[in-house]
């Protein structure tokens, strides 16, 4: 049975009340271009919101089908649709701001499919309609600098056109005050050419975030937890978002908690080199909740939490909450397993411990509840459902 003062502590420790019984509440933001009034100033706002969005959410409806390969090819195989569609448009609204930047437009993508070898052209227009101002930068003195600087690095022109889609400020950025400073201080770190590239593949902002606000003082912290300069450039290889997050933000408070909690630094540099993720995740509603159910209500030690630094990467709803439900089902003491037995078994072996049929039909209940219907469940432990004339 749930303790009533174990439970009534969580409370005193900043929980929100949705959080409160250990069901997250965070909702994904999603980025909406269409319908969003962008200011009358914006030369490109116009483009945006009335005919690219649109114009690609329609083609996407149509079905989806191989990249093209020429200069204006679509997904479809139609060469130079989208392109030939948004002129007339613009000729139709006889506009000529709007017939300027579709015209634009066009010459850009043509020069990054000639000069780079471009092909997604969907994508392409995707990022424009992210990156409102794209269609207003210059081919030769802003365009062709960065990606011949990113290239010389060693980024190929395959991985490029994906940092570009994925992240078109890529072409804002300048070589001189920009890139150059970012990659001579990585390498001062000690860190290969086929490193940095590795990293800004997996994240093209890397280039963008601030020497001194966000890189240096992030990388000295780690340092100051006893982590080793081999250490710390694995950390930043395997989660080069780190060097992103906010000293007093994001890094001292979630790593303080730990501290707090009783953990001592040697742990706290343990789990920080072996899921450095951990260091992103909300403290609020991540790090606190999961910290509080393995101490308070599955009764373990910092010890043994500490033991499995993978517990705090884990869903909290759909692999913590949802293990502990099950064993609570059947009737078997959730408090005995370890953390790492419990919650890292592999859900086939998971299903083949407690019974395959009975765990897979739990699952199927289980996925028909929303959080608020969970937490019901959770705190009442009363598992009503299909399942009751099941069994």
């Amino acid at each position: 049975m749930w303790c009533p003062k174990r439970v009534s502590r969580l409370y005193n420790v900043g929980i929100p009340v949705s959080l409160r019984f250990f069901l997250p509440c965070v909702e994904a933001h999603q980025l909406h271009t269409n319908g969003v009034e962008y200011p009358k100033s914006d030369r490109f706002s116009v483009l945006c919101k009335e005919l690219i969005t649109p114009l690609l959410n329609s083609k996407k409806k149509q079905g989806k089908g191989s990249v093209g390969k020429g200069p204006g090819q679509t997904a479809n195989g139609n060469s130079d649709t989208l392109f030939e569609q948004l002129t007339k448009a613009g000729q139709t609204s006889r506009d000529p701001a709007l017939i300027k930047n579709i015209s634009r437009l066009r010459h850009l993508w043509e020069y990054l499919h000639k000069d780079f070898g471009f092909q997604d052209q969907r994508g392409f227009l995707f990022s424009v309609a992210k990156c409102r101002r794209f269609v207003g930068y210059s081919a030769e003195e802003t365009v062709r600098p960065a990606l011949q600087f990113l290239i010389e690095l060693g980024v190929s022109h395959t991985d490029l056109e994906r940092m570009v889609i994925r992240f078109p400020k890529t072409l804002t950025f300048s070589v001189k005050t920009n890139m150059v400073p970012k990659v001579e201080y990585y390498r001062s770190l000690g860190l290969t050419d086929a490193n940095i590239v590795s990293m800004v593949k997996m994240l093209p902002q890397l280039l963008c975030y601030k020497l001194e606000t966000n890189i240096r003082p992030g990388i000295e912290y780690l340092k100051g937890l006893g982590l080793h300069e081999e250490d710390v450039l694995k950390v930043i290889v395997k989660y080069p978002a780190l060097l992103g997050l906010s000293l007093t933000q994001n890094m001292e408070p979630t790593l303080g908690f730990f501290l707090s909690q009783g953990a001592s630094k040697e742990k706290v540099a343990l789990l920080v080199k072996r899921i450095p993720s951990v260091i992103g995740l909300s403290l609020e509603y991540n790090i606190r909740p999961k910290f509080c159910f393995a101490s308070e209500v599955l009764e373990k030690s910092v010890e043994e939490i500490f033991s499995c630094p993978t517990y705090f990467s884990l869903s909290l709803q759909d692999r913590i909450l949802f293990r502990v439900a099950v064993l609570d089902f059947l009737g078997v003491d959730f408090r005995k397993p370890a953390i790492r037995t419990l919650f890292l078994t592999a859900s086939w072996e998971f299903k083949q411990d407690y019974g395959k049929e009975e765990v897979e039909l739990f699952e199927t209940w289980w996925g028909t509840l929303d959080k608020e219907q969970k937490a019901e469940c959770v705190r009442n432990r009363r598992y009503m459902s299909p399942l009751a004339s099941e069994k």
